[in-house]
C-alpha cells in the first residue's frame, strides 16, 4: 500500500523530476519498493529512469516535512487527497 500511493502522489510529476528521495519507512525493503513502484509506473505507461529513484532519510528540518506538519495541522490544503477507492482500483489491474 506504501508503494501504491507513493506511485499515486509521483505518477503525473515523475518525468519532471531530477531526483526523487523517498524517506526509508521500511529499513531494508527499499529494493522492493523501488521495483514495486518502477512496476507501476511502466504499468501506467509513465516512462522512467530508475536512477532518479532513491531512499533517504528526509529529516524534520526539511520543505517536505515542513510542508507535511502544515497539512496535518490545517494551516494548509493538501496538493492531492488519495481515496481509498484509488489505492483499492490498483491491486485490481
Amino acid at each position: 500500500m506504501f508503494t501504491v500511493g507513493l506511485y499515486l502522489l509521483l505518477k503525473n510529476h515523475i518525468k519532471d523530476l531530477k531526483q526523487a528521495i523517498i524517506d526509508i519507512e521500511y529499513p531494508g525493503h527499499e529494493a522492493k519498493i523501488k521495483e514495486h513502484l518502477i512496476n507501476l509506473l511502466h504499468r501506467a505507461g509513465v516512462p522512467i529512469k530508475p536512477d532518479i529513484i532513491q531512499f533517504g532519510y528526509v529529516g524534520k528540518k526539511s520543505n517536505a516535512h515542513r510542508m507535511a506538519i502544515a497539512v496535518f495541522s490545517g494551516k494548509t490544503k493538501p496538493d492531492k487527497v488519495i481515496e481509498a477507492i484509488e489505492v483499492l482500483q490498483e491491486f485490481k489491474k
